[in-house]
């Protein structure tokens, strides 16, 4: 697998909530980066930059992803897009367990050429963001990162991902569906995991529903079973466009202020439930009749 067949996804949420940075990577035949600030009760701000591939990506020297200047790193990640009101940029570092380690797609997501690539790796973040000309401190926000295979181009997809709980419950949340067409036929490749205290729960057998903002689902298991749903409000919501080719594109509608319920049932234990009003959520569409504004 090249390096232009990757996608790479880092989301950051401070300790309070309140602010929020989404940062993705997507390395094609067209290479894309883009970046979403969000604050609670304002508008997000977007930025994006797309270059052919031989102007842009690339990998090697503890560098995931590198799009013009921006950077993806096993140890960091630093962006600078945009000019004027619109101008974002950042430079943290990761820490934690899961940093400096390798997020490679998993052997599903080769063979199938998309899905969740990889378990979610949950970072701690310290570094600066500039918004609308302010500087953001960033100190102990809680990362995620994810890659999955980008080699075929999905007609949709949904992910979610969540750190951050109510009750400051010790747990991680992270997977999707996408809907591919492999050799004509449409396939879906799924996957859900959830870590409650260092115990790892994953699922490959998932139903469920999707709307322009919302996401349910479900995954029995035979040690536990699985059930939830990610929403997110329109105001909530950033339109980003993900390029794939000439007149070949991806709306991706994200959000880091989405509600999250997930309850995880084992057996001789009762049912745990997770709540949270911080989770990211990512709906895919190729349909221009979404509702949300694209703003990069």
């Amino acid at each position: 697998m090249s390096s232009a067949d990757l996608r790479w996804a880092f989301d950051a949420v401070d300790r309070s909530g309140e602010r929020a940075l989404s940062l993705r990577w997507s390395l094609r035949d067209r290479c894309a980066v883009s970046a979403v600030a969000f604050e609670r009760g304002r508008r997000p701000v977007a930025a994006s930059l797309s270059l052919p591939r031989d102007e842009a990506g690339f990998v090697g020297g503890g560098v995931h992803a590198g799009v013009g200047p921006c950077v993806l790193a096993r140890d960091g990640a630093r962006v600078a897009l945009g000019a004027g009101p619109q101008r974002l940029a950042c430079e943290v570092a990761f820490s934690g367990s899961g940093a400096g380690g390798d997020v490679a797609p998993s052997g599903l997501s080769r063979l199938l050429g998309a899905g969740i690539a990889s378990p979610m790796v949950r970072l701690a973040v310290d570094g600066t963001a500039t918004v609308r000309g302010e500087v953001w401190p960033i100190a102990g926000w809680h990362g995620a990162l994810t890659s999955r295979s980008a080699a075929l181009r999905p007609r949709a997809l949904v992910s979610g991902s969540c750190s951050v709980w109510q009750d400051g419950l010790n747990a991680a949340f992270g997977g999707g569906t996408e809907r591919l067409r492999v050799a004509g036929a449409p396939v879906d490749a799924r996957v859900l995991s959830l870590t409650v205290d260092g115990a790892r729960h994953a699922f490959g057998r998932v139903t469920g529903d999707v709307s322009m903002r919302r996401w349910r689902f479900e995954a029995p298991g035979q040690g536990a079973s699985l059930r939830g749903e990610i929403w997110a409000d329109t105001a909530d919501f950033a339109g980003l466009r993900e390029p794939f080719g000439p007149g070949d594109r991806l709306f991706s509608l994200v959000s880091l202020f989405a509600q999250a319920r997930i309850e995880l049932t084992r057996p001789g234990h009762a049912p745990l439930v997770l709540r949270s009003t911080c989770a990211a959520l990512e709906i895919g569409t190729r349909d221009p009749n979404h509702g949300i504004e694209i703003i990069a």
